[in-house]
Protein backbone atom coordinates (compact mmCIF):
# COMPACT_ATOMS: atom_id res chain seq x y z
CA UNK A 1 0.00 0.00 0.00
CA UNK A 2 2.62 2.49 0.92
CA UNK A 3 4.17 1.94 -2.42
CA UNK A 4 1.37 2.46 -4.63
CA UNK A 5 0.53 5.70 -2.61
CA UNK A 6 3.57 7.32 -3.24
CA UNK A 7 3.66 6.19 -6.59
CA UNK A 8 -0.09 7.93 -7.25
CA UNK A 9 1.51 11.40 -5.62
CA UNK A 10 4.47 11.16 -7.70
CA UNK A 11 2.43 10.63 -10.86
CA UNK A 12 0.01 13.71 -9.82
CA UNK A 13 2.85 15.73 -9.50
CA UNK A 14 4.60 14.37 -13.14
CA UNK A 15 1.05 15.34 -14.88
CA UNK A 16 0.72 18.84 -12.87
CA UNK A 17 4.33 19.56 -14.54
CA UNK A 18 3.78 18.29 -17.48
CA UNK A 19 0.63 19.84 -18.06
CA UNK A 20 2.42 23.15 -17.94
CA UNK A 21 5.36 21.70 -19.43
CA UNK A 22 3.04 20.89 -22.76
CA UNK A 23 1.30 24.28 -22.70
CA UNK A 24 4.53 26.37 -22.67
CA UNK A 25 5.89 24.05 -25.72
CA UNK A 26 2.98 23.96 -27.99
CA UNK A 27 0.94 27.44 -27.14
CA UNK A 28 1.40 30.48 -29.01
CA UNK A 29 3.72 33.81 -27.41
CA UNK A 30 1.06 35.13 -25.52
CA UNK A 31 -0.69 32.58 -24.03
CA UNK A 32 3.14 31.10 -23.14
CA UNK A 33 3.15 34.03 -20.85
CA UNK A 34 -0.36 33.48 -19.09
CA UNK A 35 1.49 29.56 -18.26
CA UNK A 36 4.60 31.54 -17.03
CA UNK A 37 2.59 33.61 -14.60
CA UNK A 38 0.48 31.17 -13.60
CA UNK A 39 3.10 28.86 -12.75
CA UNK A 40 5.31 31.42 -11.17
CA UNK A 41 2.55 33.45 -9.11
CA UNK A 42 1.45 32.42 -5.63
CA UNK A 43 -1.30 29.92 -6.12
CA UNK A 44 0.92 27.76 -8.78
CA UNK A 45 3.87 27.80 -6.15
CA UNK A 46 1.71 27.13 -3.37
CA UNK A 47 0.45 24.20 -5.30
CA UNK A 48 3.99 23.06 -5.35
CA UNK A 49 4.64 23.66 -1.97
CA UNK A 50 1.28 21.78 -1.09
CA UNK A 51 2.58 18.49 -3.39
CA UNK A 52 5.66 19.07 -0.78
CA UNK A 53 3.35 19.17 2.15
CA UNK A 54 1.08 16.28 1.26
CA UNK A 55 4.43 14.17 0.59
CA UNK A 56 5.36 14.69 4.19
CA UNK A 57 1.93 13.97 5.79
CA UNK A 58 1.88 10.39 3.57
CA UNK A 59 5.53 9.91 4.73
CA UNK A 60 4.49 10.25 8.48
CA UNK A 61 1.26 8.53 8.05
CA UNK A 62 3.08 5.30 6.57
CA UNK A 63 5.54 5.34 9.59
CA UNK A 64 2.50 5.04 12.11
CA UNK A 65 0.64 2.66 9.83
CA UNK A 66 1.40 -1.35 9.28
CA UNK A 67 3.77 -3.03 10.43
CA UNK A 68 8.10 -3.23 9.39
CA UNK A 69 9.88 -5.37 10.82
CA UNK A 70 12.94 -7.26 9.68
CA UNK A 71 14.71 -10.20 11.83
CA UNK A 72 17.44 -12.44 11.90
CA UNK A 73 17.97 -15.76 13.29
CA UNK A 74 21.28 -17.87 14.23
CA UNK A 75 21.63 -21.17 14.67
CA UNK A 76 23.60 -23.99 16.52
CA UNK A 77 25.44 -25.67 14.43
CA UNK A 78 25.51 -29.28 14.49
CA UNK A 79 28.80 -31.71 14.02
CA UNK A 80 26.73 -34.78 14.39
CA UNK A 81 23.51 -34.37 12.86
CA UNK A 82 22.42 -37.99 12.33
CA UNK A 83 23.56 -39.37 16.29
CA UNK A 84 20.51 -39.64 18.56
CA UNK A 85 23.10 -39.21 21.23
CA UNK A 86 24.18 -35.63 20.02
CA UNK A 87 21.66 -32.03 20.67
CA UNK A 88 18.96 -31.72 18.32
CA UNK A 89 19.54 -28.23 16.08
CA UNK A 90 17.65 -25.23 17.11
CA UNK A 91 17.57 -21.54 17.41
CA UNK A 92 20.48 -19.93 18.99
CA UNK A 93 19.24 -16.86 19.00
CA UNK A 94 17.09 -13.87 16.91
CA UNK A 95 17.24 -10.44 16.61
CA UNK A 96 14.15 -7.72 15.64
CA UNK A 97 14.12 -4.75 14.35
CA UNK A 98 11.38 -1.94 14.30
CA UNK A 99 11.49 0.74 11.76
CA UNK A 100 8.19 2.01 12.40
CA UNK A 101 7.18 4.89 14.50
CA UNK A 102 5.83 2.57 16.58
CA UNK A 103 5.17 0.23 19.49
CA UNK A 104 4.31 -3.30 18.61
CA UNK A 105 3.45 -5.96 21.11
CA UNK A 106 4.59 -9.05 21.14
CA UNK A 107 3.21 -11.99 22.50
CA UNK A 108 4.25 -15.26 20.30
CA UNK A 109 7.50 -15.84 18.35
CA UNK A 110 7.43 -18.53 15.93
CA UNK A 111 9.95 -19.89 13.42
CA UNK A 112 8.11 -21.31 10.12
CA UNK A 113 10.33 -24.64 9.05
CA UNK A 114 9.42 -27.47 6.64
CA UNK A 115 6.11 -28.98 5.85
CA UNK A 116 4.13 -26.09 7.38
CA UNK A 117 5.17 -26.86 10.35
CA UNK A 118 6.35 -24.20 13.62
CA UNK A 119 8.80 -24.05 16.15
CA UNK A 120 7.65 -22.07 19.53
CA UNK A 121 10.57 -20.18 20.00
CA UNK A 122 8.74 -17.56 22.80
CA UNK A 123 5.28 -17.22 24.48
CA UNK A 124 5.04 -14.38 26.02
CA UNK A 125 1.69 -13.81 26.80
CA UNK A 126 2.23 -12.57 30.40
CA UNK A 127 5.02 -10.45 29.54
CA UNK A 128 4.68 -9.21 26.33
CA UNK A 129 7.82 -7.94 24.49
CA UNK A 130 7.43 -4.13 24.30
CA UNK A 131 9.64 -3.50 20.61
CA UNK A 132 9.48 -0.25 20.53
CA UNK A 133 9.43 2.55 18.17
CA UNK A 134 13.02 2.17 15.97
CA UNK A 135 14.44 -0.16 18.29
CA UNK A 136 15.58 -3.70 18.65
CA UNK A 137 15.21 -6.67 20.56
CA UNK A 138 17.89 -9.55 21.32
CA UNK A 139 16.88 -12.82 22.53
CA UNK A 140 19.12 -15.99 23.29
CA UNK A 141 18.48 -19.51 23.83
CA UNK A 142 19.64 -23.12 25.15
CA UNK A 143 20.54 -25.79 22.63
CA UNK A 144 17.48 -28.44 22.45
CA UNK A 145 17.62 -31.79 22.85
CA UNK A 146 14.52 -32.71 20.78
CA UNK A 147 11.34 -31.04 19.78
CA UNK A 148 7.58 -31.78 20.85
CA UNK A 149 5.19 -32.46 17.90
CA UNK A 150 1.62 -33.62 19.56
CA UNK A 151 3.12 -35.53 21.97
CA UNK A 152 5.13 -37.18 19.79
CA UNK A 153 9.18 -37.07 20.07
CA UNK A 154 10.60 -35.70 16.64
CA UNK A 155 14.21 -34.71 15.73
CA UNK A 156 14.90 -31.37 13.42
CA UNK A 157 18.15 -31.96 12.58
CA UNK A 158 18.31 -32.66 8.70
CA UNK A 159 15.97 -29.46 8.29
CA UNK A 160 18.18 -26.53 7.02
CA UNK A 161 16.81 -23.59 9.80
CA UNK A 162 18.69 -21.03 8.22
CA UNK A 163 16.35 -20.55 5.28
CA UNK A 164 13.10 -20.87 7.80
CA UNK A 165 11.05 -17.24 8.70
CA UNK A 166 10.02 -15.83 11.70
CA UNK A 167 6.36 -15.22 12.61
CA UNK A 168 4.95 -13.06 14.87
CA UNK A 169 1.87 -13.11 17.33
CA UNK A 170 1.92 -9.18 18.28
CA UNK A 171 -1.17 -6.65 18.68
CA UNK A 172 -1.67 -6.44 15.13
CA UNK A 173 -2.45 -9.88 13.93
CA UNK A 174 0.13 -12.55 12.73
CA UNK A 175 2.90 -10.91 10.87
CA UNK A 176 5.99 -12.57 8.60
CA UNK A 177 9.15 -10.80 9.60
CA UNK A 178 11.21 -10.14 6.82
CA UNK A 179 15.07 -10.79 6.12
CA UNK A 180 17.36 -8.70 7.83
CA UNK A 181 19.79 -6.85 5.89
CA UNK A 182 23.26 -8.53 5.80
CA UNK A 183 25.85 -7.33 8.53
CA UNK A 184 28.74 -5.76 6.92
CA UNK A 185 32.21 -6.64 7.53
CA UNK A 186 35.71 -6.65 5.99
CA UNK A 187 37.66 -9.49 5.14
CA UNK A 188 38.70 -11.71 8.44
CA UNK A 189 42.77 -10.79 7.72
CA UNK A 190 41.76 -7.12 7.67
CA UNK A 191 40.12 -7.31 10.94
CA UNK A 192 42.56 -5.20 13.99
CA UNK A 193 40.15 -6.09 17.17
CA UNK A 194 41.24 -3.86 20.22
CA UNK A 195 42.35 -6.27 23.00
CA UNK A 196 42.39 -4.19 26.59
CA UNK A 197 43.04 -4.86 29.75
CA UNK A 198 41.29 -5.62 33.12
CA UNK A 199 43.38 -3.15 35.15
CA UNK A 200 45.66 -0.33 34.30
CA UNK A 201 48.98 -1.41 34.45
CA UNK A 202 50.57 2.07 34.52
CA UNK A 203 52.89 1.36 31.22
CA UNK A 204 55.36 3.61 30.46
CA UNK A 205 56.47 3.18 34.06
CA UNK A 206 59.75 0.99 34.60
CA UNK A 207 59.16 0.69 38.48
CA UNK A 208 56.05 0.50 41.05
CA UNK A 209 57.78 0.71 44.49
CA UNK A 210 54.88 0.64 46.69
CA UNK A 211 55.46 1.53 51.18
CA UNK A 212 53.40 -0.82 52.80
CA UNK A 213 54.25 1.47 56.14
CA UNK A 214 52.38 4.43 54.63
CA UNK A 215 48.98 3.19 53.37
CA UNK A 216 50.93 1.19 50.41
CA UNK A 217 51.56 4.60 48.96
CA UNK A 218 52.75 4.36 45.53
CA UNK A 219 56.27 5.77 43.85
CA UNK A 220 56.32 5.39 40.04
CA UNK A 221 59.68 5.67 38.40
CA UNK A 222 60.46 6.99 34.98
CA UNK A 223 62.75 5.21 32.27
CA UNK A 224 65.17 8.09 32.63
CA UNK A 225 65.23 8.66 36.13
CA UNK A 226 68.31 7.46 38.08
CA UNK A 227 67.47 8.45 41.84
CA UNK A 228 64.08 8.00 44.06
CA UNK A 229 63.62 10.07 47.67
CA UNK A 230 61.46 8.04 50.34
CA UNK A 231 61.57 9.93 54.03
CA UNK A 232 64.16 11.95 52.88
CA UNK A 233 66.45 9.26 51.79
CA UNK A 234 67.84 9.09 48.28
CA UNK A 235 68.67 6.01 46.46
CA UNK A 236 70.42 5.93 43.39
CA UNK A 237 69.00 3.68 40.65
CA UNK A 238 72.19 3.59 38.24
CA UNK A 239 72.74 0.09 39.23
CA UNK A 240 69.61 -1.41 39.40
CA UNK A 241 68.69 -3.68 36.00
CA UNK A 242 65.09 -5.47 37.18
CA UNK A 243 62.19 -5.09 40.49
CA UNK A 244 64.18 -7.80 42.50
CA UNK A 245 67.14 -5.43 42.89
CA UNK A 246 65.34 -2.73 43.37
CA UNK A 247 63.13 -4.26 45.98
CA UNK A 248 65.88 -6.26 48.04
CA UNK A 249 67.92 -3.07 48.11
CA UNK A 250 64.67 -0.86 49.63
CA UNK A 251 63.85 -3.45 52.50
CA UNK A 252 68.33 -3.34 53.08
CA UNK A 253 68.35 -0.23 53.56
CA UNK A 254 65.31 0.39 55.72
CA UNK A 255 65.68 -2.46 57.68
CA UNK A 256 62.89 -3.80 56.41
CA UNK A 257 62.11 -7.42 55.46
CA UNK A 258 59.19 -6.79 53.47
CA UNK A 259 58.23 -2.61 53.98
CA UNK A 260 58.43 -2.44 49.80
CA UNK A 261 57.16 -4.42 47.00
CA UNK A 262 58.55 -3.49 43.34
CA UNK A 263 56.69 -4.32 40.40
CA UNK A 264 57.79 -4.19 36.65
CA UNK A 265 54.32 -2.84 34.67
CA UNK A 266 55.92 -4.26 31.55
CA UNK A 267 56.80 -7.37 32.82
CA UNK A 268 53.08 -8.04 34.49
CA UNK A 269 51.89 -7.11 31.18
CA UNK A 270 54.19 -9.62 28.61
CA UNK A 271 53.43 -12.43 31.82
CA UNK A 272 49.58 -11.79 31.33
CA UNK A 273 49.66 -11.52 27.81
CA UNK A 274 52.51 -12.92 26.59
CA UNK A 275 51.26 -12.34 22.75
CA UNK A 276 52.24 -8.40 23.81
CA UNK A 277 55.48 -8.89 23.47
CA UNK A 278 55.61 -10.82 19.84
CA UNK A 279 53.51 -7.69 18.60
CA UNK A 280 54.53 -6.20 15.84
CA UNK A 281 54.05 -2.81 13.98
CA UNK A 282 51.58 -2.80 10.69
Amino acid sequence: MAFFLRLILLISFLVYLGAFSWGLYYSDEEYKQIFIKMLTSAAGLSIIVAFFALWLTLENFLRKTNLNISGKVEVFSISELNKKESYDSGVSSFQLNNYKDKTVIIYKVFLKIEKGHFIKLLDVRKKPILLKAYDTHFHDFKQPLFYNLANTPKRISRIDLTKSNLYLDTNEGRYKVRKAIKHWNPSANKILIPLTTDCNYELGKRFIVTDHNWLNRDYYIEFDQEEIEISGIIISLKEINNSKELESLLNLKFSAISRFSVSEPSKDVANEYPQWKDSTFL
